[in-house]
């Protein structure tokens, strides 16, 4: 399949899946899963795409993604030098910290903006991208993954 239709494909079911999972993050995965295989420039790309559809569809005020998308980045490369990244604590730590982060991040910008969204809900969605991160992680990386000496995507 070649690459453009991949990623295109991609971002349509993760755009469809966040209309049924409202707080799920699908993009999140495949953008660190880009920089683990050092795919830096398709990182960026697929990244500016998905920044502009998380901050056009979300509720709150600008900025929240970046800072959301970030800290991922900056946690993915300081737990590098610490885990080798083809272990599968590798990728629950992610996990953990996605999760933990985007509590941490959407409370706090819920309390800065003054806005009335139940904690509960900020709670599922965390615990839905904890959740959905390895198995992101697995089916994304199984897509991408060269094989045979040959980039698929």
């Amino acid at each position: 399949m070649p690459v453009f239709v991949f990623w295109l494909l991609y971002t349509v079911l993760c755009v469809w899946a966040h209309s049924f999972f409202p707080g799920l993050d699908c993009f999140a995965p495949a953008l660190i899963v880009c920089l683990h295989l050092r795919r830096y420039r398709t990182a960026f790309w697929l990244g500016s795409i998905w920044l502009v559809i998380n901050e056009g569809t979300g509720s709150l005020a600008f900025g929240s993604s970046i800072v959301w998308y970030c800290g991922l980045i900056l946690f993915f490369f300081l737990i590098q030098l610490f885990l080798s990244s083809r272990h599968i604590y590798f990728v629950l730590t992610l996990a953990l910290f996605a999760g933990g982060w985007q509590l941490f991040l959407y409370s706090s910008m819920v309390r800065l903006q003054e806005l009335q969204v139940a904690q509960e809900t900020i709670l599922s969605g965390s615990l839905m991208t904890m959740l959905f991160f390895p198995v992101g992680w697995i089916l994304v990386q199984g897509m991408t993954e060269p094989r045979g000496g040959r980039a698929s995507v």
